[in-house]
């Protein structure tokens, strides 16, 4: 926070604690920061995830994807960080895939994910994501 020059007293910073905190569990990570930050998903974004799901990702047109389906899908090489050399394909890789699997166990997701569900994952990575043309980039892979 003192890096983007936001500077608080150590009430402040309690107070906000608390605010982003709302269910009590003692502790924020940074998604959640900048989720209450940032906000929800933008109209861009949203659109886009759902354009992605309906003609590339739901080949079945049933409205759900298995998960390991979903997790087969996902192809690391075209992930900007690897392009940029900030990551290999096996580190993004595990990240995705460790990422994926705690939101599938927070939302109690076994077997299929449905559109809604696919979007509120890429809601919670969205937040970390500076902008709709990397957002795009990420998705795109």
């Amino acid at each position: 926070m003192k890096e983007s020059n936001l500077n608080f007293t150590p009430k402040e910073l309690q107070n906000l604690f608390c605010i982003i905190d709302f269910n009590d569990t003692g502790y924020i990570s940074i998604n959640k920061f900048l989720k209450v930050i940032k906000g929800n998903l933008n109209d861009f974004r949203k659109k886009l995830l759902i354009n992605i799901f309906n003609t590339q990702i739901d080949i079945q047109k049933n409205g759900l994807i298995s998960i390991y389906y979903f997790k087969r899908l996902y192809n690391a090489k075209n992930h900007p960080d690897i392009i940029n050399n900030r990551m290999s394909e096996s580190e993004a890789m595990t990240q995705f895939t460790y990422t994926f699997d705690i939101f599938c166990k927070l939302y109690k997701i076994l077997h299929d994910l449905n559109c809604e569900q696919f979007i509120q994952y890429y809601e919670g990575i969205s937040p970390s994501i500076p902008d709709d043309f990397y957002f795009k980039e990420i998705i795109n892979r």
